[in-house]
């Protein structure tokens, strides 16, 4: 649960965690729901924090939810080894997870940062929104080079040693 405040130390506002729609996430992934992110890869946290931004697009999550789950998957890097990838995530991770609380900051248009700190959310999205395919991309059952017509799906193949190399001979090897 996250909490804002004033300036005063009032509390102005209380979002809770989006659990369950953060497991139907997890389970879309196929990653266990009960995954520690504290200690999860960063390539696990991104790829979660791309869905979670996809999910909010297409109005599954509030917006007030995929900060609280941009929150959840903050993640820092040691300065001399960061990659531009994990830079990007960086400076993502923390804007995405105050668009909530930018979006009710009463300032001039011309002194709010909220179109900025969702600008950023939008070019990390688009930068690595490719990624999202490699994850759900099906792949098609094994083919046999051979013959494909030949043999059905699930059937095992044995040849014995003559029959190998037989096999070979007739395709002009030794």
């Amino acid at each position: 649960m996250s909490s804002y405040y004033d300036v005063d130390g009032n509390t102005i506002l209380n979002i809770s965690f989006p659990e369950e729609k953060f497991s139907k996430i997890l389970e879309k992934l196929k990653y266990p729901i009960n995954t520690d992110f504290r200690k999860a890869s960063f390539e696990h946290k991104r790829i979660v924090l791309l869905v979670a931004f996809r999910e909010f697009l297409s109005g599954h999550l509030l917006l007030e939810e995929f900060c609280e789950i941009a929150n959840h998957l903050t993640m820092l890097f040691d300065t001399n080894n960061k990659t531009p990838e994990q830079g990007d995530y960086e400076l993502m991770i923390y804007e995405a997870a105050d668009i909530s609380l930018e979006a009710r900051v009463a300032r001039e248009p011309s002194k709010s940062s909220y179109a900025a700190t969702l600008d950023t959310t939008w070019k990390f999205f688009n930068k690595y929104k490719y990624l999202l395919d490699e994850v759900t991309k099906e792949f098609p059952e094994v083919q046999y080079f051979e013959n494909p017509h030949k043999y059905k799906p699930g059937e095992k193949i044995h040849f014995s040693f003559e029959e190998t190399k037989k096999k070979i001979k007739e395709k002009g090897g030794s």
